[in-house]
């Protein structure tokens, strides 16, 4: 699932602070994103919310649409 290392990329943030937005490990993002593991739906649908896309975008495996992302000063920068 590296599209959602790129969405992340696209928005700036880290896996720290991703992590803090969908209350999960940074390991579990990392897994993701090396194709590991795979989130649940349930989380699949937060990552696309803030990421502005579709859970169908983050399952593609071209590069990234983002269409209304989270707002930035929703993030909370370490």
């Amino acid at each position: 699932m590296s599209n959602i290392r790129e969405y992340r990329n696209k928005l700036g943030l880290k896996q720290s602070e991703l992590c803090k937005l969908i209350d999960v490990a940074p390991s579990t993002i990392s897994m993701w994103e090396t194709g590991e593991s795979q989130p649940r739906v349930e989380t699949l649908k937060k990552l696309a919310e803030i990421f502005g896309c579709t859970v169908d975008d983050l399952l593609k495996d071209d590069q990234p649409d983002m269409k209304n992302p989270l707002p930035q000063e929703w993030i909370v920068r370490e």
